[in-house]
């Protein structure tokens, strides 16, 4: 099989940490940015990073305002005792 290499599907996704992280990829060119809500996160314990709950729509509408992709990580190993906290950070 002969692997075919696209340049116009590549994408420059970079993590922020911060809204002030989030500006700055987004400036420097990024196609979309991916960070992380200071709940249900394997860096969680970090007070320095992850967005706080009403900065993560923020965050949103300001990659969309470049006309960027933005990802929500949610990475945390979840205990059953956690799942219904787990979807009310989701929605």
């Amino acid at each position: 099989m002969e692997n075919h290499f696209n340049p116009s599907f590549i994408e420059l996704l970079a993590p922020a940490g911060s809204m002030e992280a989030v500006r700055a990829v987004l400036e420097a060119g990024a196609d979309a940015v991916y960070f992380g809500s200071k709940a249900f996160n394997m860096r969680q314990h970090r007070s320095t990073l992850n967005l706080e709950r009403d900065e993560i729509g923020k965050a949103i509408q300001l990659c969309h305002s470049y006309g960027k992709k933005a990802y929500l990580t949610f990475n945390s190993l979840l205990g059953c005792f956690e799942i219904e906290a787990a979807r009310k950070e989701l929605v």
